[in-house]
């Protein structure tokens, strides 16, 4: 409930639906809100979405989210590290 990341080796700290996690970034891109791991909806900014990179799923889930994204109308942007 104090907007920060919830520690991964609670419950809950994964979202593991495509679906879900498509809505809840929705929500925090169009409404600047988000729902905290006790069911709260709390106010975020938020510049960017976190992938984790070890779950064997990450490309489509990813992919998925991205697709969403662009079909509700939300213009994504790629940010790479660049040296």
């Amino acid at each position: 409930d104090e907007g920060t990341l919830v520690p991964r080796t609670e419950p809950g700290a994964f979202i593991k639906d495509p679906q879900d996690a498509l809505e809840r970034v929705l929500m925090m891109v169009t409404e600047g809100k988000v729902v905290t791991n006790t069911g709260n909806t709390i106010d975020i900014v938020a510049d960017s979405v976190c992938v984790h990179g070890d779950n064997p799923e990450a490309i489509a889930f990813t992919n998925y989210i991205r697709d969403g994204l662009t079909k509700a109308g939300v213009t994504v942007a790629n940010f790479q590290n660049r040296k």
